[in-house]
Order: C-alpha cells, then structure tokens, then sequence
C-alpha cells in the first residue's frame, strides 16, 4: 500500500502528511513531499524521522500541488484528484475523500514505540 502511495506523491508532486503515535499521544507531522524506507518495517518521515509502519494511524493526501515558479509570479496550484484517485482505486487502497484530498486509515496501527 506505501510503495502505490509513494510512487502516486512522487508523480505528482501532492504533499502528503502523517498522524503517528509518539508516546504517550499522537502527532500529526509537517506536509512533506516524500517518504523513504530505510529498512524492512519503518518508513522515514522527512521531520519525524524513522518510525514503525504500525505507528502511523492515518495519512492524508493533499491532491493541490503548489509550484513556485519564481519570487515574482504567483504560485501556480495544480489540481491532481484524479489521477490520485485512481491511483488509489487501482491500488485497491481503502480511502476516504476530505475536502483536499484524500485520507487513509493504517490497518495495522498499534499504540506502542
């Protein structure tokens, strides 16, 4: 399921950020434009660091990627809801719609570090 997500966020360029048990509560991260794997059982959130793939209840999607072109123009907000949607829909990667984009529940999420 992360590596579809990963590969959907690093084609788009849609941020993404994470709701993740850091003891003794949860934390919802920064909006960042990647995720790596460091090793077998961990994702790597670029301002969290490494965690356990069971420590993240939920992640969201924001479907409006925003590119800067120059200090002097405006930024430039492209809409990628479709082609994140059926990333997710062909995937088979159980989401909810919110109003910017997309949140997914971790089947696996556990209260523990």
């Amino acid at each position: 399921m992360l590596d579809i997500i990963k590969k959907t966020i690093l084609n788009t360029g849609c941020p993404i950020r994470f709701n993740w048990y850091y003891d003794p509560d949860l934390e919802v991260s920064e909006w960042v434009n990647s995720f790596e794997f460091p090793t077998k059982g961990y994702i790597e959130i670029p301002t969290v660091g490494p965690i356990k793939i069971t420590q993240w209840e939920w992640l969201e999607i924001n479907s409006i990627q925003k590119k800067v072109i120059g200090r002097l123009t405006p930024v430039k907000e492209v809409n990628h809801s479709l082609e994140v949607k059926r990333s997710l829909d062909e995937g088979k990667i159980v989401y909810k719609e919110t109003s910017g984009g997309y949140k997914i529940e971790n089947p696996f999420f556990k209260k523990e570090i």
